[in-house]
């Protein structure tokens, strides 16, 4: 924690959230999603709680959208597999890697809300079962993004939106773009 220099009043709190969650993670499935404009340690901090628990705990990381991607190869690969294409290979190597995600005690989905939308809808289910699946089995999801709450509800729904308020800490956050302003250190 000693390298996130906070500049704002929000990232001082985030900070003591973040030890607070450290200190007293349970097995309960709940998490923190971190809000706020880029640049300004979101993904820093939940990296922090990833490298805080005991290694005792399975976690991931892994961005909204590259999650996204694997589900579709997953299906994708077996639809060809099916077709008679040689691609078990794959296949297995893209099932194990959700497997692991899906699985880990603790899951970091980054950049939440920038993943391609579309007119089904698909992504934002995918998404929604995803943390609800992890929720029930009591593994803890942490969400960073930079789009606010308003944005949220119209890209997934009131209802997922107010399901992550009930089993995640909200962790608002402001301040200036570390990138533009310098190293995290500093």
């Amino acid at each position: 924690m000693e390298d996130f220099v906070p500049r704002h009043p929000s990232q001082e709190l985030a900070v003591k959230v973040v030890r607070d969650y450290i200190e007293s993670y349970n097995w309960e499935g709940n998490g923190l999603t971190f809000i706020g404009p880029c640049g300004i340690g979101k993904t820093f901090l939940a990296s922090m709680v990833m490298n805080g628990l005991p290694y005792r705990f399975r976690t991931g990381c892994i961005r909204a959208d590259r999650y996204l991607s694997l589900y579709r190869d997953k299906f994708e690969l077996g639809a060809l597999l099916k077709a008679g294409g040689d691609v078990v290979e794959d296949l297995e190597k893209t099932r194990r890697h959700l497997n692991g995600l899906e699985r880990s005690n603790v899951l970091l989905l980054d950049d939440l809300g920038r993943e391609y939308d579309s007119d089904t809808q698909w992504s934002s289910t995918q998404i929604s079962n995803l943390i609800r699946w992890r929720y029930d089995n009591g593994a803890a999801t942490l969400i960073t993004s930079n789009m606010p709450f308003d944005f949220l509800i119209r890209r997934y729904s009131e209802a997922f939106v107010s399901f992550l308020r009930e089993i995640n800490t909200t962790v608002v956050m402001d301040g200036e773009d570390y990138r533009a302003t310098g190293a995290v250190g500093d």
